[in-house]
């Protein structure tokens, strides 16, 4: 079945009534049949502006939810950036907040654990 627009079969289905209701008179199947496609006619423009108000509304929300998430992301930043000023870039605090803190410079790394070693080498190997 070939793709038609909604519009030219819209139109097709006035002219058809409009044409065939001068013998709706001769016919009864015909006045029936024409009647039915009358009640058709006018559902599918219902249904037809109703689809168009849904699709606007459709686009409506669209816009409000993109103006929803650009006002979220911009407060969401500002309150990032309030986290890291009151526990620093660098604080293991804002994972909690599901951040990652600043990794340390090269200078700054954590100094290597110092484990002491017992004086007397004897003292390991031979507990009293």
């Amino acid at each position: 079945m070939p793709k038609v627009a909604l519009a030219d079969s819209l139109t097709d289905w006035e002219k058809l009534i409009a044409n065939a209701s001068v013998h709706a008179a001769d016919d009864p199947v015909l006045a029936r049949n024409l009647e039915a496609l009358r009640i058709v006619l006018e559902h599918a423009k219902e249904t037809a502006a109703y689809r168009l108000r849904l699709e606007a509304e459709r686009q409506a929300a669209t816009q409000t939810l993109a103006q929803d998430r650009a006002q979220g992301k911009e407060l969401a930043m500002r309150v990032r950036h309030s986290l890291r000023a009151i526990y620093t870039a660098k604080g293991p605090r804002l994972a909690a907040f599901g951040m990652k803190a600043r990794p340390l410079a090269k200078g700054e790394a954590p100094p290597k654990p110092h484990f002491e070693t017992p004086d007397e080498p004897d003292a390991v190997a031979a507990p009293e």
